[in-house]
């Protein structure tokens, strides 16, 4: 009896199998052999029919979705969780939030990467950005909704440049703007982030019962996120004290702005006040501000690192150089 896609030949059976357009063919030395051989092409036909069938529904996730998708698993709980969604959406604007991700190439990113270095964003953050592109990829493809890894351009060197801080006239003239612009209370949380040296994460997260006022301009203010470390609380100057005294009736959290909003109304009173060629001054740089001033007082590292909540002298020394930039009157003093 003819067994379909079975015949014999001059060089023996030969099997023949075809499944959806697609043929595999093998020359077997007996009838027997290749009635085995069929099935295992049959199963081998049918494998790679159902493999193609889910990896075409698995490329259809979008950049959008696996956003979502990485928020829930991945940074849902986190502390830089603010940071992390501010910076995602910056990258999803430019690249398409219903952009399929295995539609992304090498050129893609790279582009990506060129618009943040193109926006003055410094080599580590402009790493930081892609990572999280290439977090959305790892966690899509280890739940087998993308075949491939990102396509990601190589990092930037990231350069040890001294950060930007804002001048006593700067800050005043930011503070002045936000007031101006119907944003007062930007404005106290900007001077309140310069005498606290506080991320502004930290600084949304602030509650009326996170300050203690001792009365006579004395007063301290504890943030959550500095718990950890033993770092958490710091004293008030009597600008801060004034601010925290407006706040302490307030219930939920003191400031209402997202971090995105923060970062947009900045860049408009960047350009408001004349600082727009600022490309790396941000509203973080209140933080580097407030550390500048102390080294350049002479106050201990191990003391700069206490109030402004580092773990661990490491970040602390980049202010280092003020401190030893104070000491040159002393030169001056010395060579007559």
């Amino acid at each position: 009896m003819k067994t379909p896609g079975i015949r014999r030949t001059t060089k023996g059976w030969e099997v023949s199998v075809t499944h959806e357009g697609r043929r595999k063919q093998a020359v077997c030395k007996s009838k027997g052999e290749a009635t085995a051989k069929r099935k295992e092409l049959q199963a081998m036909l049918y494998s790679k029919c159902i493999e193609r069938a889910e990896t075409a529904r698995a490329n259809t996730i979008t950049l959008g979705e696996a956003y979502q998708r990485s928020m829930t698993i991945r940074w849902v709980n986190t502390k830089g969780v603010e940071t992390v969604r501010c910076y995602l959406d910056k990258c999803c604007d430019f690249l398409g939030w219903t952009t399929k991700l295995t539609d992304l190439d090498s050129t893609d990113l790279a582009a990506l990467q060129q618009h943040f270095i193109a926006a003055g964003n410094a080599n580590a953050t402009v790493n930081k950005k892609l990572n999280l592109i290439k977090s959305l990829f790892v966690d899509a493809f280890k739940d087998g909704l993308v075949d491939k890894a990102a396509p990601m351009p190589k990092p930037l060197q990231e350069k040890n440049l001294r950060d930007e801080t804002f001048s006593r006239e700067e800050e005043r003239a930011f503070a002045e703007w936000f007031q101006q612009a119907g944003h007062p209370e930007l404005a106290d949380m900007f001077l309140f982030a310069i005498d606290t040296c506080a991320r502004c994460g930290e600084l949304r997260k602030l509650r009326a019962h996170d300050f203690t006022l001792y009365g006579e301009g004395k007063g301290s203010v504890t943030f959550e996120a500095r718990k950890a470390n033993n770092l958490g609380s710091v004293p008030l100057t009597a600008r801060a004290y004034a601010i925290a005294k407006k706040y302490r009736s307030r219930e939920g959290r003191l400031w209402k702005y997202s971090l995105k909003q923060v970062c947009e109304l900045f860049n408009q009173a960047k350009a408001g006040v004349g600082l727009s060629h600022r490309t790396r001054l941000t509203f973080h740089c209140t933080r580097h501000s407030c550390a500048s001033r102390l080294a350049a007082a002479n106050v201990s590292l191990a003391m700069i690192m206490r109030y402004g909540g580092w773990a661990s002298l490491t970040s602390v020394k980049r202010y280092l150089h003020i401190q030893v930039d104070a000491l040159d009157p002393c030169v001056q003093a010395l060579e007559g």
